[in-house]
Order: structure tokens, then C-alpha cells, then sequence
């Protein structure tokens, strides 16, 4: 679940920024740029810590927290590009 809000959170940004409904702030990102190096962290975090494998198990204070979290957001993003934004 945790994933989906995020993800989403990303894309409607982008969204509304897009359709000049939300103003486009200096801090503001660009949520490819963020999903491409949060991949990059989630391909270490897995490789330093097995976290495929602690899926089934997996806790807040685990070291791959944020795999689970950044993860999900993926998953989410491939599910979309698989389907359609209806899917969620």
C-alpha cells in the first residue's frame, strides 16, 4: 500500500504541475529523476542485505525499509505500465 501512495504521490504532482493547477516550486522534483536513483538504492539495498528474501517478513526497522517502501513504488509502476492508471 505503502508503495501505491507514493507512487501516486509522485505521478499526481507531476499532474497537476502539467495542467497548471499546482505551482511548480524551486524544491519541486522530477519523479522520473527520483524513481531512477531510488532503483538504483533498491538494486544495493537488495544485493547488500537479501531483501527479496525478508519480504514475507518484513518490519519498519528493517534494513530494507526503504526497498520495501521504494519497491512498492515499482511495483506499482510496472503494474500501471502493464494495465492502465484505472487499475489503482
Amino acid at each position: 500500500m505503502e508503495g501505491a501512495a507514493t507512487y501516486m504521490s509522485y505521478i499526481t504532482q507531476s499532474k497537476l504541475v502539467r495542467e497548471n493547477k499546482l505551482k511548480k516550486w524551486p524544491s519541486s522534483f522530477d519523479y522520473r529523476d527520483v524513481m531512477a536513483s531510488d532503483f538504483e538504492k533498491i538494486k544495493t539495498d537488495d544485493k547488500k542485505h537479501n531483501c527479496v528474501k525478508q519480504m514475507p517478513n518484513a518490519k519498519y526497522d528493517s534494513p530494507c525499509n526503504f526497498f520495501f517502501y521504494q519497491g512498492g513504488a515499482w511495483a506499482i509502476a510496472y503494474l500501471i505500465n502493464k494495465t492502465d492508471r484505472d487499475v489503482l
